[in-house]
């Protein structure tokens, strides 16, 4: 079982090649959809901050998926290696 979603390496030749072609200032957002008919895509800031977690399932979400929250007693709930979230 795993989530489908790119590496750290992955990520940082996407961003490099971004920089690349767009300059180091150009502002990131990233998207969600809403669920709507017309699949709304919505943008939601990022503030740069990086944190390693884990997920549990969920099916409440539409990925099947969701961030544990060690606070809600998820911790015994884990079923994804550590993943890294970007806020």
């Amino acid at each position: 079982m795993g989530m489908d979603t790119c590496t750290l390496d992955d990520l940082i030749a996407a961003l490099q090649e971004a920089k690349d072609e767009h300059g180091g200032d150009v502002k990131v957002v990233f998207t969600s959809n809403y669920g709507d008919r017309a699949r709304t895509q919505q943008a939601h800031r990022l503030y740069g901050r990086v944190e390693e977690t884990q997920l549990v399932e969920s099916a409440y979400s539409d990925s099947g998926y969701a961030v544990a929250d060690s606070d809600e007693g998820m911790h015994d709930e884990y079923t994804e290696r550590k993943v890294l979230v970007i806020e």
